[in-house]
Parts: structure tokens; C-alpha cells; sequence
């Protein structure tokens, strides 16, 4: 219900290489091999759903300069980086920004925003702590 503030879309692209030892077996369920996708490049972008005041991301492109590097390994480290960046550049605690509007929307909801079911007495104000902006009554 609630969408993440942010996203990651990679893609890989592999060299296809041939698999010659494969050995199928009548005794034995066995998947028949015959290929193997080595990773020799990627690219990705981070995407955030939280509007125009946070600035688009670069997309990242990496291609190998050799068959020894572990492409795989170098995406997972790269990606990493760029989420710390990203952690490191907000504050994962904004207070809670509370209108009067707010106030009269939350004191009159019923149901939770999120799940549509009865609030009764169990009522928290939900916010986005990205923005601080409150979203409404909740469980």
C-alpha cells in the first residue's frame, strides 16, 4: 500500500558460454547444462518516488575490462555504495508535520488508511519520515 521511496532497476548482460561436461544420468533426475551466462557488464539506476525535490540519480555502467573480474561482485559493491550515500543524505527521522487540516481529517477517520478496516480505539498518526508529511490514521 505504501510505495518505497526508493527503487533499483539493474540489468545484466553476459557472454553465453558453452557447457561440454554434462553427463545425463538414467538413475538420477538431472538438469541438462549446456550453457553458462559469465556477467561481463550491468547497469542500474535508484529511483525515487518521493517527488521533484529530490534530485534524479545518474544511471551506473560497468563494463569488464577482463574475464577475471567477478562482475557480480563489483555490482553488489557499487550498489552499496550508492545506498550509504543515499542513507547518509537524509534524515530517516523527519518529525511528523501536523496541520490543522490534518488534525480534523485524523479526528474524524474510521478506518486505517492503509488497510481500510475499523479503527476503533487502536489510532496512531502515520507520516512519511522522508518528508515528514502525514498520511493519515492508522493501526
Amino acid at each position: 500500500m505504501i510505495r518505497v521511496p526508493f527503487a533499483v532497476y539493474a540489468e545484466f548482460k553476459s557472454i553465453v558460454k558453452p557447457i561440454v561436461n554434462c553427463e545425463p544420468s538414467d538413475e538420477k533426475s538431472f538438469t541438462s547444462q549446456f550453457q553458462k551466462h559469465v556477467p561481463c557488464g550491468f547497469c542500474y539506476i535508484i529511483v525515487c518516488s518521493l517527488g521533484d525535490d529530490i534530485r534524479a540519480r545518474e544511471p551506473v555502467i560497468y563494463r569488464a575490462e577482463s574475464e577475471a573480474e567477478d562482475v557480480s561482485q563489483i555490482f553488489v559493491e557499487m550498489l552499496e555504495k550508492d545506498i550509504e550515500k543515499i542513507h547518509k543524505e537524509f534524515d530517516f527521522a523527519k518529525k511528523m508535520i501536523f496541520t490543522e487540516e490534518d488534525k480534523k481529517v485524523h479526528k474524524e477517520s474510521e478506518n486505517c488508511w492503509i488497510c481500510g478496516l475499523s479503527l476503533k480505539k487502536d489510532v496512531v498518526r502515520d507520516h512519511c519520515h522522508f518528508t515528514g508529511k502525514y498520511r493519515g490514521a492508522a493501526h
